[in-house]
């Protein structure tokens, strides 16, 4: 999972669509901060797409041509486990809180409230946390080529969201069939 550190997209710039990020995680934050920076870059071209992903694991680059490529993808994953499971927390205190008013147990009933309406909380917290975006394309086969798999970071202040993800897939999508013609 990768982080965002920078998200250009201008259709009328040479390099019209460039997103760069780092891993998710702190130890990859600390990395960035003492300059052993993990990167990956994902930039669009005149003619190719190029994909750099540089970190203390190793090296990768791959480079396709804009006419051998058949499918631009973004796309958003939600963890909707996550959402009811925190819904089922909500209800399972809220009934046991109504369970334990009818046996006079206000203190207990108000104690488990509490703590049921925390977890439903922190799952709801989680699923919030939890979503990620893809955005990749695919120069024939089934697999991806060239895909980044994105967090939200409150660290980066990058401001990302699915619609600049979409925009900037319609314009990669454009530049692309404007290279097949």
């Amino acid at each position: 999972m990768l982080v965002i550190k920078e998200f250009e997209v201008n259709k009328d710039a040479e390099v019209p669509v460039k997103i760069v990020g780092r891993e998710a995680g702190l130890i990859s934050f600390i990395l960035t901060r003492i300059g052993l920076e993990p990167v990956t870059t994902f930039s669009c071209g005149k003619e190719f797409i190029e994909y750099r992903s540089v970190g203390l694991k190793g090296d990768i680059r791959e480079k396709v041509p804009l006419s051998d490529v058949t499918a631009v993808v973004a796309g958003l994953y939600k963890p909707f486990q996550l959402l009811i499971v925190s819904a089922v927390f909500a209800v399972l205190g809220v009934l046991n809180f109504i369970g334990s008013l009818f046996n006079g147990e206000i203190l207990r009933a108000l104690g488990v409230l509490i703590v049921f309406v925390l977890l439903s909380a922190v799952f709801a917290f989680l699923y919030y946390v939890g979503k990620w975006m893809i955005f990749a394309v695919r120069s024939g086969g089934d697999s991806l080529n060239c895909a980044l798999h994105i967090k939200r970071s409150i660290i980066e202040g990058v401001d990302v969201d699915m619609t600049k993800f979409i925009d900037a897939a319609k314009i990669l999508g454009d530049i692309v069939l404007k290279a097949k013609k």
